[in-house]
């Protein structure tokens, strides 16, 4: 159990209370962002790349597929460019 604290006996086995089901909640949600991020990240740029933008010359694609995209990515910003835009911005 990974709240024993918070378990209160009942007849049917325990119950979380309020307090442990958001701290279940919070915990469940910051780490499915936290995987999910580097797949947005990648989604993201194959979206821009596919967009033409009027009067800049035309250089091909960036990215030719998904693990491709993860190591320029990766190449070019770190480990930290896979979590761009986790955060807001400071300016």
């Amino acid at each position: 159990m990974c709240f024993p604290f918070a378990v209160k006996e009942s007849g049917k086995g325990g119950v979380l209370d309020f307090t442990a089901r958001i701290m279940a909640g919070m915990t469940t949600g910051g780490m499915a962002v936290l995987v999910a991020q580097p797949t947005d990240v990648v989604k993201v740029r194959f979206q821009a790349q596919m967009k033409a933008v009027p009067g800049a010359a035309s250089t091909g694609p960036r990215y030719t597929g998904t693990w491709q995209a993860y190591k320029t990515i990766f190449a070019k910003d770190g480990v930290p460019g896979l979590w761009k835009g986790l955060f807001l911005c400071r300016y």
